[in-house]
């Protein structure tokens, strides 16, 4: 949440009413609870053809389409055996300071850098990344940029699509190809979906990508887990993840299918009079998570906690908090005489674990955790790390008159800084049950 947001709601800043709302008469054929909170939007998702230099619509299905927009076509080698892993990262990149396109390409080169130092978004580390508050303006420099075309299939191309109608800025989520590539993959997109929070007057909603994971191969025959990857000793930034073998004996053969539910989620930034917003917003999420037919949900994004009931809600809601676990696993380790068990108190939060609030420093308001990643069914988080932290941009020419308008003066520049985000983005490792 930006501290100048009451304002600008109160100009309606938020919304364009000359864009159209899109069709509601879109079924969702993936499971859905028996009386939703708020009901679902089925739309596509994109990926970039090369031949015909155009983003077109993409499906694994199997029927056809898939060819169209085939990822296998271009890009990274797809996944060619079935893996319990993935990343996820979640970033709220602000559509509020100067010069959103900017910082947005900025923000871009700075995870393609990311991603290839510590070697992750591999055929055995894919890399889901959802987008929070990009700005409408941001869509042409995000789908021209050359780390999104070749490694990414994307759930958006315009905000007159499938965002709240009139919204100046919403949830993107970017699929890798190396876990959905090639017509054997075991990983498929089965659907792509939105609830739109009845409740919001930030124009909120639920960007839901739903995957189905062929543990077993895809064949019906089985197949072993491969090893993943050694950590590269030279990164900094991986030094928390610990990866452990795989078996190098004999394996059973596994063969199930599991459907995992990933919800890049931007909740309400503001309270109400007579209700926490936030409240019923998490609860319409963990209904699609737990809905009968999902073996795995993921809940990542701003959660803007600002309320003392905000911190626990995931509780309430039946969700895990992948930083709790992360922490209580962290403090294990160091040999604790007493490990924390589940009933212990949230763990004590550090400035490490802190996402907004300090970029720049506000005057009025502490340093949050505002951003989450929650879970629930057969998965867990291996580690958790914050990415973006005091990542600036020096644009080349002068800033607007007034800088970002909170800023510190640059030494030397005669100009404010202006930071990539307002917020850091976090970067998980989920490992699926087998």
């Amino acid at each position: 949440m930006h501290p100048r947001l009451p304002k600008l709601l109160s100009l309606s800043f938020m919304q364009d009413k000359d864009s159209p709302r899109p069709s509601l008469n879109c079924p969702v054929k993936t499971p859905i609870p028996t009386e939703p909170q708020d009901s679902p939007v089925a739309q596509p998702i994109f990926a970039f053809n090369e031949p015909k230099g155009e983003w077109i619509p993409w499906s694994s299905d199997g029927d056809g389409a898939h060819s169209t927009g085939d990822p296998a076509s271009s890009g990274p080698t797809p996944l060619s055996h079935s893996i319990p892993r993935f990343f996820l990262l979640t970033w709220n990149i602000d559509f509020m300071n100067p010069l959103p396109k900017e910082r947005i390409q900025q923000a871009l080169s700075h995870l393609e850098r990311l991603f290839w130092e510590n070697a992750i978004n591999t055929p055995t580390s894919p890399v889901i990344v959802l987008l929070q508050e990009l700005h409408k303006d941001c869509f042409q420099p995000l789908l021209a940029h050359p780390f999104v075309r070749t490694n990414f299939l994307v759930t958006d191309l315009d905000a007159k699509g499938y965002w709240r109608m009139g919204s100046y800025y919403g949830t993107v989520t970017l699929i890798p190809k190396v876990l959905v590539g090639g017509r054997d993959g075991h990983v498929k997109v089965k659907e792509v979906f939105r609830t739109h929070f009845g409740n919001s007057i930030c124009c909120r909603d639920g960007l839901y990508v739903d995957l189905e994971w062929d543990l077993g191969g895809g064949d019906g025959r089985g197949s072993s887990i491969p090893t993943p990857p050694s950590t590269p000793k030279s990164s900094k930034f991986m030094s928390r993840f610990k990866f452990k073998s795989a078996s190098t004996g004999n394996q059973e053969p596994v063969d199930r299918k599991q459907l995992i539910r990933i919800c890049n989620v931007h909740l309400e930034s503001l309270e109400f009079k007579d209700e926490n917003p936030r409240t019923p917003q998490m609860k319409s999420v963990a209904q699609y998570l737990q809905a009968k037919g999902v073996d795995v949900g993921v809940m990542a994004g701003d959660m803007n906690v600002h309320l003392d009931e905000d911190r626990g809600m995931p509780e309430e809601c039946g969700l895990v908090d992948g930083w709790k676990v992360v922490k209580k696993a962290a403090k294990a380790s160091r040999r604790t005489p007493h490990p924390p068990s589940d009933q212990e108190d949230e763990p004590g939060e550090d400035p490490i674990d802190l996402t907004w609030g300090f970029q720049p420093p506000l005057v009025d308001k502490e340093p949050a955790r505002l951003d989450k990643v929650l879970m629930t069914g057969k998965v867990t988080i291996e580690s958790l790390e914050r990415v973006g932290y005091d990542l600036k941009y020096e644009p080349d020419l002068e800033m607007p008159a007034g800088g970002n308008g909170e800023g510190e003066e640059e030494r030397g520049s005669g100009r404010p800084t202006l930071w990539v985000s307002d917020h850091c983005g976090l970067l998980a490792e989920l490992r699926l049950a087998l």
